[in-house]
């Protein structure tokens, strides 16, 4: 009688025991399950810097439409234009002036 009850939990062990490998390893299992939570969180980070850039780009594209300030930023600092009566000295000829006298930067 203990030997057929022994066989009966064995049975039922290897039955629970073969299930929790299909539960874990099939197509649609637990393995597969943690892999699309992990790609998800990836996905929903990547969206949050895209929404990110594109906030910033479009608060740039507010700036160029409504602010002369920072269009005339841009123009000098990017682009290096200057107003008319404007004049750029190379960084390297800068002069000091003292005394009516003109000595080359240090």
């Amino acid at each position: 009688m203990k030997k057929k009850q022994k066989q009966k939990y064995q049975s039922i062990l290897l039955i629970i025991f073969l299930g929790l490998l299909w539960i874990t390893f099939n197509q649609s299992g637990l393995i597969k399950l943690v892999k699309l939570n992990q790609e998800k969180q990836r996905l929903i980070g990547e969206i949050d810097i895209l929404e990110k850039e594109e906030k910033f780009i479009k608060n740039n594209i507010d700036q160029l439409h409504n602010n002369l300030d920072y269009i005339e930023f841009l123009a000098y600092s990017k682009y290096q234009m200057v107003h008319k009566d404007e004049k750029i000295f190379p960084h390297d000829k800068i002069y000091k002036i003292k005394d009516e006298k003109i000595l080359t930067n240090p």
